[in-house]
């Protein structure tokens, strides 16, 4: 059995959804005439065998999500980043490639080499990770189609993924010169400017979206990417840097997002100051915002430094931490980092109050252990 991967269970699933729609596509493009007998039969094959690998490979990794009765809480409190692995992506978003074939698009004739089979021979290939073999797939697409938005989008991320940075850029430049509407184009775009640091640019990118139609797809793969928390984390650094001061007004961004940024700005070495000074700004426009006051209460109540030095802000710290308990009585974290943070400070009764609380609760079985090892530690000092 292959090992717990969820994102690739995600992308295993879109990709099933696409086989799917596409053997419908099909199907009605042969009543209406629009594709002969012959070239009906070998894609109709071919999408049903790749139809029943995808739907075993889904079992294999439903069957290990079987094992698992939560997410862990421990994996939970930290924010993992990174550019999203191009496997998934191609799963999420490739599934247009065949699915949604433009008028233009051959679905006569030798079927290997028609722009609908060589798109999803190029999508299979991504999804497999073989990226140079791939990338030729597309490079063949454009030779008979120099503008296909697919093409010169999917080879241009394929091609930064495997260092060729330039070439990327540019070939992702092209897909937007070709349609500027076309979403997929300028994500990939955010992203590798993301990697370079050059913060404006991924600014520009992602701004240009926000007067398009994005498909859910797109718009989960931005979500998990975490680009916009961080995007906003360099422009509230700048502005501090610049002003010595934060006018969070002048970011129309929601409230939320303004605490992903200081989330982000938390995982760096200058920036837990930053963090906590957003973290207070948004508690003042927003009272009763969840992850700020589980975010700020955190580390103000568990941080050993400030419960030693300044106790009246550790304090205040459990104070955040009873109101996000107060709005969510069933929500494991904030209780956890309470437990923590009076601990800390010496309230052994009231840590194990938590904990009991906690044992109630249905728990992933390393948060479990993790309330058992705080009990043992709570019994032994």
């Amino acid at each position: 059995m292959k090992g717990l991967d969820p994102d690739h269970l995600a992308a295993l699933e879109s990709e099933r959804d696409f086989l799917l729609r596409s053997l419908d596509d099909l199907e009605a493009e042969h009543q209406a005439g629009d594709i002969d007998a012959a070239d009906f039969e070998e894609l109709r094959d071919d999408y049903t065998r790749r139809s029943a690998e995808v739907l075993r490979a889904i079992d294999e990794q439903r069957a290990a999500f079987a094992t698992v009765t939560g997410v862990g809480l421990g994996k939970q409190l930290f924010t993992l980043f990174g550019v999203l692995a191009v496997a998934a992506v191609a799963g999420l978003l490739l599934a247009q490639s065949v699915g949604s074939r433009s008028g233009s698009d051959s679905a006569t004739g030798d079927i290997a080499r028609s722009t609908a089979g060589l798109l999803a021979e190029a999508e299979t290939l991504t999804f497999e990770r073989e990226w140079d073999e791939a990338v030729l797939v597309y490079e063949e697409v454009l030779d008979s189609e120099p503008s296909n938005l697919e093409a010169l989008t999917y080879r241009g991320w394929l091609q930064f993924q495997l260092g060729d940075v330039a070439e990327g850029r540019d070939s992702l430049a092209q897909a937007v010169a070709t349609d500027p509407t076309y979403p997929d184009a300028h994500v990939f775009r955010a992203l590798i400017d993301r990697a370079a640091g050059q913060w404006d640019d991924a600014s520009a990118s992602l701004n240009t979206l926000e007067g398009l139609e994005v498909p859910p797809e797109i718009e989960a793969m931005i979500t998990g990417s975490n680009i916009r928390a961080e995007v906003l984390a360099e422009q509230l650094k700048d502005q501090f840097e610049q002003t010595n001061s934060l006018a969070l007004d002048q970011f129309d961004v929601d409230t939320n997002l303004l605490v992903g940024a200081a989330d982000v700005l938390d995982e760096q070495e200058s920036g837990a100051l930053l963090a906590l000074r957003v973290r207070d700004e948004v508690l003042a426009m927003d009272p009763t915002n969840q992850a700020a006051l589980v975010a700020q209460g955190r580390r103000l109540a568990t941080n050993p430094d400030i419960v030693a030095t300044i106790p009246e802000t550790a304090l205040r710290g459990l104070g955040l931490l009873d109101q996000a308990i107060e709005q969510e009585p069933a929500a494991p974290e904030p209780r956890l980092w309470r437990a923590i943070g009076r601990s800390l400070q010496g309230d052994r009764n009231g840590a194990n109050q938590d904990l009991d609380v906690l044992d109630g609760l249905d728990l992933a079985p390393e948060d479990q252990d993790l309330v058992d090892q705080m009990r043992a530690a709570l019994s032994a000092g």
